[in-house]
């Protein structure tokens, strides 16, 4: 396991315990204390770990502790915002939002360094996913408080908020579980290039469908709009997400198909991709 996988857990604990420190201060009537410690906190946590992820990971400059445990402390805080809202009641279900998204990064990186620690880079956060990512982050929040604001019988719906926590811990589940099963195997990034030691995995999650880890983080992100009541952004994260998913599979498979000359005989016996719409690059369809 990569030292830094502690030092992330160290930076993920201490923003946590945001919540607890929350709860001793609480004995003062103001409201000043959240202000400072969930406003201007976040402010400046989320800037340095958003502004300068890609400028911090130049090819031939290793990333540090301290970058490493802010954005486990980033991570942290925004958990303990959850967890704060979800008890305050009013925006529950965008608590459960925010522990669940903020969780899903933290835990893409602390995996990685115990699977595969040659390759843990900053990167393995997530943070820095695409501009399509982000954007699309953004617009689910914008559109749950435009709603809130419009619509806020809307946002009650208790049954529809626990589906969705259901769907997201389950696509958490199979996603970490694909990336434990494939182990040392994993990468964030695809391998265009077939490296030693690199196996075909077929056996556990592999083996119900050929990509798990992809059909988990698919049916996490629906699962998220879920939470929120998103009916827009429900649809769309869903399309979106299908044809992201559709183009990686189809590449990597191509890929595959040239480094293990029995993916081909995998494919037919698995046929599944694990992700709707998403059939793969099926050589001997293609043949």
């Amino acid at each position: 396991m990569h030292e830094f996988g502690f030092t992330s857990l160290n930076g993920f604990m201490w923003g946590c315990g945001l919540a607890l420190f929350h709860r001793v201060i609480k004995i003062f009537p103001y409201q000043a204390a959240d202000i400072v410690l969930y406003g201007v906190v976040g402010v400046v946590l989320s800037r340095y770990c958003l502004s300068d992820v890609r400028a911090s990971l130049p090819a031939n400059k290793p990333m540090t502790s301290a970058q490493v445990r802010v954005r486990g402390f980033f991570l942290g805080w925004a958990f303990s915002v959850g967890l704060l809202l979800f008890e305050q009641g009013t925006y529950y279900n965008f608590g459960i939002y925010c522990c669940i998204l903020s969780f899903f990064h933290y835990s893409e990186f602390f995996i990685t360094s115990l699977i595969n620690p040659e390759t843990l880079a900053l990167s393995s956060f997530l943070l820095d996913h695409s501009k399509e990512y982000g954007i699309a982050a953004a617009a689910s929040v914008l559109e749950f408080f435009a709603e809130v604001y419009f619509f806020p019988e809307l946002k009650q719906i208790k049954y529809v908020v626990v589906l969705g926590t259901l769907v997201c811990l389950l696509g958490e589940m199979v996603r970490k579980g694909a990336m434990l099963t494939a182990w040392n195997n994993f990468t964030h990034l695809v391998r265009d290039r077939k490296v030693e030691g690199h196996r075909l995995i077929t056996h556990g999650l592999y083996s119900l469908c050929r990509h798990p880890g992809y059909a988990g983080w698919f049916w996490w992100s629906v699962g998220t709009q879920i939470i929120l009541i998103n009916p827009i952004c429900l649809v769309g994260y869903a399309l979106a997400s299908a044809r992201f998913f559709q183009s990686r599979i189809y590449y990597e498979e191509a890929c595959l198909l040239s480094f293990f000359s029995d993916y081909s005989e995998y494919q037919k016996t698995v046929p599944r991709t694990g992700v709707p719409f998403a059939e793969g690059y099926l050589e001997f369809r293609n043949n």
